[in-house]
């Protein structure tokens, strides 16, 4: 259970790269000054820090609890979701607004 465990957290840095590379692929195809272009740099902006935020707790706890580490692997799943959700976004819905 522990090596799937640990896979599932090691895809968190796929996931989080393939939302990067697919946004801002995105981004560069949309007109600039629209509210699609605008919402794509918030979407990109709320979940890198978001990210950023979630690993800059993870590395100060202190303590490797198997409470702490469930609730730390339940936010990053939740992360994880919602970064999978953007990708949808970019991949299906923001490639055909205009």
């Amino acid at each position: 259970m522990d090596v799937l465990l640990s896979l599932w957290r090691l895809s968190w840095f796929g996931i989080l790269g393939g939302f990067l590379f697919v946004g801002i692929a995105e981004f560069k195809h949309v007109p600039k000054g629209g509210v699609v272009g605008h919402f794509i740099v918030a979407l990109l902006t709320i979940v890198t820090l978001s990210w950023i935020a979630f690993f800059t707790a993870q590395s100060q706890v202190r303590t490797r609890e198997p409470l702490i580490v469930k609730l730390l692997t339940l936010t990053g799943t939740f992360l994880a979701v919602f970064t999978l959700l953007g990708i949808y976004f970019f991949v299906i819905i923001a490639s055909r607004l205009p």
